[in-house]
Parts: structure tokens; sequence; C-alpha cells
């Protein structure tokens, strides 16, 4: 009886475990650089990117991409930036 009552408790933590929200990844917003998208577009001055945990989340002019609240924040003012890229020439 014991085991099984252990053995209950046990699920009834994992499944609470699951149901409750995992914090979210921090989130870093680059501001003000010149960004360079890749798409061939003129260049995007005074651009944001957001990077949450090891994602790209958005890309855009500063006037267009909201940096939510607690973001820890970059100043790139003067800067080049070409997110995205990444080295597939490997051997």
């Amino acid at each position: 009886m014991r085991a099984a009552i252990t053995a209950i408790t046990a699920s009834a933590v994992v499944l609470l475990f699951w149901a409750t929200p995992h914090a979210q990844a921090p989130v870093l917003a680059i501001v003000g650089a010149t960004i360079i998208d890749g798409t061939g577009a003129a260049p995007i001055t005074d651009g944001t990117i957001l990077v949450s945990g090891d994602r790209i989340t958005a890309v855009g002019p500063r006037a267009q991409v909201t940096v939510p609240a607690g973001a820890t924040r970059v100043d790139a003012a003067g800067q080049w930036a070409v997110p995205g890229f990444i080295d597939t020439n490997v051997h």
C-alpha cells in the first residue's frame, strides 16, 4: 500500500512539473545597428535584432520591433550586423 501511494505521489509531482509553465529564455535586444539581412534588400538602418535563447526571433527597423520588458539591450549604434550567418564550410 505504501509503495502504491509513493508511486502516485511521484506521478503527481511529475505531472505538476510538466504542467507548470517553464521560464522563458532570456531575450537579448541588439539595437541601433545597420542590418544586412542577406536577401538583397537595402540595409536596415537603426535596426533591432531580438534573440531569445539560441534563436533570432525578430529583425527589423527599431520602430517596428518591440523589445520586451526585461530584455538585455546592447547598443550597436554605428555597427553593422548580419544576423543568421553560419559557417557551413566545415571539413
